[in-house]
């Protein structure tokens, strides 16, 4: 009696921790669980998405053909999918391909540039 009660916790227990532990992918999850952490761990959390976020977006602007030359920095938000583009290019085609490029990055919502047309020093 006394171990089929010993067994019937323990699987309890085992299934208890196994549902608390689970990870769920779905953003009211997330949300949750950022809600859940301190304020410093939110942060950090959010800051680590936002250069994964980034960091698609430069992925696809360098396999982008016409932005060889440009010099492109990318801030990105993950949360509202807004992306900013900075730095400088030496042509105006190369501005257009690159919001392009960067509206075409799953989870973009809006293509902000910043980018500086810069002539190459002797170029008229």
């Amino acid at each position: 009696m006394k171990i089929r009660f010993m067994i019937a916790v323990a699987g309890i227990v085992a299934l208890s921790s196994a549902t608390c532990y689970a990870q769920s992918d779905t953003p009211e999850a997330q949300t949750a669980q950022l809600a859940a952490m301190s304020p410093h761990a939110a942060k950090k959390v959010e800051r680590a998405a936002n250069r994964a976020f980034a960091k698609k977006v430069r992925q696809a602007l360098m396999k982008t053909p016409g932005i060889a030359g440009a010099q492109v920095t990318v801030f990105a938000k993950a949360k509202t999918g807004a992306v900013t583009l900075a730095g400088l290019i030496t042509d105006e085609s190369q501005d257009k391909a690159a919001v392009e490029a960067a509206r075409q990055v799953p989870g973009v919502t809006s293509v902000t540039s910043n980018l500086e047309l810069r002539l190459p020093e002797g170029g008229q």
